[in-house]
C-alpha cells in the first residue's frame, strides 16, 4: 500500500507504527510541494483495517493498494498459512 500525504501536520508513518505496522516513509514533492510518502505491506485481509486507520490520522492522504505476489528481506515475517497453523494446533495431535 501507498500512502501521499500532503500534510506535514499529520506524520502518518509514525502514528501507523505506533499502531503495530511496519512503515517505510520516503519524501516526495507533489503538485502542490512537498508530500510524505509511506510504503505499507500487508495482507489482505487488513486493508480494511490499514485503510481505516489512514483515514483516521490523515483524511486528505491519496492511498494505492497494489498487489505483492511475493516480498523477501527486510524485517517483514511472513506469517505462516493458515493449514500450517492448523497442523501445528492441538487439534491433530
Amino acid at each position: 500500500m501507498q500512502i501521499v500525504n500532503p500534510d506535514p501536520a499529520h506524520d502518518v508513518a509514525s502514528r501507523l507504527r505506533d499502531r503495530g505496522y511496519r512503515v517505510t516513509s520516503l519524501p516526495g514533492a507533489g503538485r502542490l510541494g512537498s508530500v510524505e510518502v509511506s510504503l505499507a505491506l500487508v495482507r489482505r485481509r487488513s486493508v480494511p483495517a490499514l485503510l481505516n486507520a489512514i483515514s483516521a490520522i490523515a483524511p486528505g492522504a491519496f492511498i494505492t493498494v497494489q498487489r505483492a505476489d511475493r516480498s523477501t528481506g527486510g524485517s517483514f515475517v511472513a506469517e505462516p498459512s493458515w493449514w500450517e497453523t492448523f497442523k501445528r494446533s492441538r487439534w491433530l495431535r
